[in-house]
């Protein structure tokens, strides 16, 4: 029998497994969410001038007069809320406490996640084009926003307690089922989206991984849509409607491209309408539209150009993307990353299309049934390429050039090899139909200040014609007609502050300048093939007549233009 001054020692308290390991998981996240927050703010630091110009360009920050040191001190008091979680966690872990309401905090870090995702996607993702890609450009943003998000969930996680007291259990039900349903209602409305994608043919769904036929329709615009105030035609092309050989006298040559047949000019200075203007007795038919690559200048060839038995065919190959295909970005699409989700996909494309209907209505009240010389008035920059203001920023246009560079200018395996193939594939379904190319340079070899702040980026050693020597070489080891566009433009003579401007500034697409070299030389390469004696060949043969050199072109600081922009 014990003694009556014996301490009896309490029973050790038991541990629950379950329960312990969950105040372990939450200890572990508010651990890794301080750590993240620390790295974040030393980046933030680090890129500080970066950062200071984000936040001058943020439209929220301008609003509020907010300064860029308000996101280091934030990050330093989501540390500060990490530290405080652990602190709490680390107690009840080593007591063997269960942690309060396991539910609702794992259904709120649910919630934050969703809520990061959402911002960045939709918010912090910019696009280049309609197509694509929708990144987060800068990657610092999307650091910044987790860490902010992590910071949120911390700060709702300790006043939890405080908050029960506050709000009735009847308004705490409500919030979290309101918090479910939006949850689930983007989530399945992503998977119908994505089960759409995969069988209907629009511009709005298309993906890199969509089939070619929905990616060849996405772009091509419904008929009778305005472009500069000028109507589509049934085919979807940029044009005036096509008619076969039986319903005109004419000589039928066929321009087969892809953004460059929509153009960014009023139809009168597409450069097909130039070549037409330069061209009697001929009808040149405009034919493509954004997002295609040779393998879809063969379906165009095929389905649509041949059947008008045309007299001539043209095709289009642009550095920029025809001999990569458009390139994708580098990398895969990033968990915060709009390119990641359907949905913000979507969404992107309604705002672009949305601004793009405000800009066709202000060109259809201004240049509809107008002819060019009042374009001209209502638009200068159509004759003085320095009254134009830029179409994307400068930093953004850069990494595109660069790219561009990088995928051209670089030899790499098996490009080539796949490029000529789908080149010869195109030629055997042209068969006996004369078949030509026009090879069109990207600005970074036309505009030498351009081409110096490429190289500079790149950090290799480009080669700046590479791509044309290469390309011209096989079409004439094979006796084809190609036209090399880029000593044309380099004949330009500059303007007065030195650059050629046969560009949109910051565009890549031609503006009424470079539209009108290229019709002028477009037409001098249809008249030498149209001229030559008639040889048809077996299908599949690729010995067609070689057009003789063209001269270099001139224009004044003025570009004179022809008298009309509708067809004969």
């Amino acid at each position: 029998m014990a003694g009556e001054n014996q301490v009896v020692a309490e029973p050790a308290a038991e541990w629950h497994w379950p329960r312990t390991l969950v105040s372990l998981a939450f200890l572990v996240l508010h651990v890794a969410g301080g750590a993240y927050a620390l790295v974040t703010l030393a980046l933030a630091w680090f890129l500080g001038l970066l950062l200071r110009l984000l936040v001058e360009r943020t439209l929220f920050f301008r609003l509020l007069h907010v300064p860029w040191i308000v996101i280091p001190v934030g990050l330093v008091l989501v540390a500060l809320l990490a530290a405080v979680e652990v602190r709490r966690t680390l107690g009840r872990w080593r007591r063997h406490q269960p942690e309060p309401d396991v539910g609702l905090r794992v259904r709120a870090l649910a919630y934050v996640v969703l809520a990061c995702i959402f911002v960045n996607a939709f918010f912090l993702s910019t696009p280049e084009t309609f197509s694509g890609p929708f990144r987060v450009r800068f990657q610092i943003n999307a650091l910044i926003s987790a860490a902010f998000a992590y910071g949120a969930y911390a700060l709702w996680s300790l006043q939890l307690p405080r908050l029960r007291r506050v709000f009735p259990d009847r308004v705490r039900r409500g919030l979290d089922v309101v918090g479910m349903n939006v949850a689930l209602l983007l989530v399945l409305a992503e998977l119908s989206l994505r089960v759409v994608a995969a069988f209907w043919p629009s511009p709005l769904l298309v993906t890199a991984s969509s089939s070619s036929q929905i990616r060849r329709d996405a772009d091509r615009q419904p008929p009778g849509s305005l472009r500069f105030g000028f109507p589509i035609n049934k085919g979807g092309h940029y044009d005036t409607e096509f008619v076969p050989r039986s319903a005109t006298p004419n000589q039928i040559v066929v321009w087969i491209g892809d953004s460059f047949s929509y153009g960014t000019v009023p139809h009168a200075y597409h450069f097909t309408t130039v070549a037409e203007r330069e061209l009697p007795g001929v009808d040149v038919y405009n034919m493509g539209y954004p997002g295609l690559g040779p393998s879809d200048y063969l379906h165009l060839l095929e389905d649509e150009a041949l059947p008008l038995d045309p007299d001539l065919v043209v095709v289009e190959l642009f550095i920029g993307n025809d001999v990569t295909e458009n390139p994708s970005p580098p990398g895969p699409a990033r968990w915060y990353d709009a390119d990641s989700y359907l949905l913000a996909i979507v969404w992107h494309r309604l705002q672009i299309m949305r601004q793009a209907k405000l800009v066709d209505v202000a060109q259809t009240t201004k240049s509809s049934n107008v002819t060019q010389e009042p374009l001209t008035i209502l638009d200068p920059w159509l004759t003085d390429p320095l009254l134009e203001g830029p179409s994307m920023g400068s930093e953004v246009f850069l990494q595109l050039e660069a790219r561009n560079a990088s995928w051209t200018c670089l030899s790499r395996e098996g490009v080539y090899p796949r490029f000529f193939a789908t080149l010869t594939q195109i030629e055997r379904a042209a068969g006996n139909v004369p078949l030509a190319f026009m090879v069109i340079p990207d600005e970074f070899q036309v505009e030498d200040d351009l081409w110096e702040e490429v190289g500079r980026r790149s950090g290799q050693p480009l080669d700046r014609d590479l791509a044309q020597r290469t390309i011209v070489a096989w079409m004439n080891a094979r006796g084809r007609a190609v036209l090399d566009l880029l000593p044309l433009m380099r004949a330009v003579k500059p303007m007065k502050d030195g650059r050629r401007h046969l560009y949109h500034l910051r565009d890549t697409h031609f503006n009424a300048r470079g539209n009108e070299v290229a019709g002028r030389a477009l037409a001098r390469l249809a008249d030498s093939v149209l001229s030559a004696p008639p040889v048809r060949h077996a299908r599949g043969d690729s010995r067609k007549p070689t057009p003789p050199p063209l001269r270099p072109v001139s224009l004044p600081f003025h570009v004179v233009f022809g008298d009309s922009a509708l067809r004969r």
